[in-house]
């Protein structure tokens, strides 16, 4: 079973336009499951964060569709660095811009 600590990740976030400063007016979504997941995602804006809770996320297919700007990027981000482990058959696809 493999492993993908999120805090791998943070080139990848950078090179989709998304940084770790959150805008003034930015809200945090804090999800611990996939279909919590699915639903913040619908609902970012620029300058939000999408936090994932500290854990194990067994087989997640986790899909990250944002738009932020350049002054109110959207983050993507562990709630504990390193202790979000995604395991089993998961993955991480990202896309978006600013």
């Amino acid at each position: 079973m493999s492993r993908l600590s999120i805090t791998a990740i943070p080139a990848l976030i950078m090179a989709c336009g998304l940084a770790l400063a959150p805008a003034a007016d930015a809200k945090n979504y804090l999800v611990e499951n996939q279909a919590g997941f699915d639903k913040a995602v619908k609902k970012l804006k620029p300058g939000d964060r999408l936090v994932l809770k500290t854990g194990k996320w067994k087989n997640a297919q986790l899909k990250f569709k944002a738009n932020g700007t350049a002054d109110a990027p959207i983050t993507l981000m562990a709630q504990d660095a390193g202790k979000v482990i995604l395991t089993g058959v998961s993955n991480l696809r990202m896309g978006g811009g600013i």
